[in-house]
């Protein structure tokens, strides 16, 4: 029990000296050019992950199985690829080398709004239309670490950027059940086709976004 305590406040005094270092100020080397901090109009391309925040089903394919609604296949988690354009306001430096060894490696942050489009996703299948959705949220980007050209010896500092957001994303094509069809319950009179009729309705849905800013 003595040796587990010990051992859980070392990992508590750790944890203490790793927040107070990435919350240093900078600590770039004397005598070097420092880029501007992170900040004003980027672009982005990257991956994005979202998922449907309401009840009804992204339906993909839906049959009639002897008179009743089974649905075969739904896509209520969607992957695609994103094109997005962000307006950073700066928020400093941190120290991305804890324990500083290297200072040169403190990079910029910054923050703050993004608009997406989201290709690949969902309603692109059989659609001349590529964009899937659109996303709009708050975004947090930080530049890469510098490198150290190889003749000059000095560090060579980069304009991409490193970026997570978080919005709200709206698919104005999504495929639902038709109106009247239930799943898991007769069709409604008059309807006997293999393939249940489905219809294109707006959703709504959170987004995640990882992408490269440049």
């Amino acid at each position: 029990m003595k040796a587990q305590l010990h051992y859980f406040r070392t990992a508590v005094v750790l944890a203490v000296a790793l927040c107070l270092q990435l919350m240093a100020g900078p600590g770039f080397a004397q005598g070097y050019d420092v880029p501007t901090e992170l900040k004003g109009l980027g672009f982005g391309l990257g991956i994005s992950m979202s998922a449907d925040v309401g009840r009804q089903s992204h339906v993909v394919q839906a049959t009639n199985v002897n008179g009743i609604v089974r649905i075969k296949e739904t896509q209520d988690v969607i992957v695609g690829f994103v094109l997005e354009t962000h307006y950073f306001f700066a928020q400093g430096r941190f120290r991305s080398d804890p324990f500083g060894m290297n200072p040169l490696y403190d990079r910029e942050w910054g923050t703050g709004p993004f608009v997406a489009i989201e290709l690949g996703g969902a309603n692109t299948t059989g659609n001349n239309n590529p964009v899937s959705a659109y996303a709009l949220g708050w975004m947090v980007g930080f530049r890469e670490a510098p490198k150290i050209d190889p003749t000059t010896k000095k560090p060579v500092f980069s304009n991409l950027s490193w970026n997570f957001g978080l919005g709200l994303r709206v698919d104005p094509g999504a495929k639902v059940l038709g109106d009247g069809i239930v799943a898991n319950q007769p069709l409604p009179p008059g309807e006997s086709v293999t393939e249940v009729r489905l219809k294109s309705s707006p959703r709504y849905g959170l987004m995640v976004i990882s992408s490269f800013g440049f």
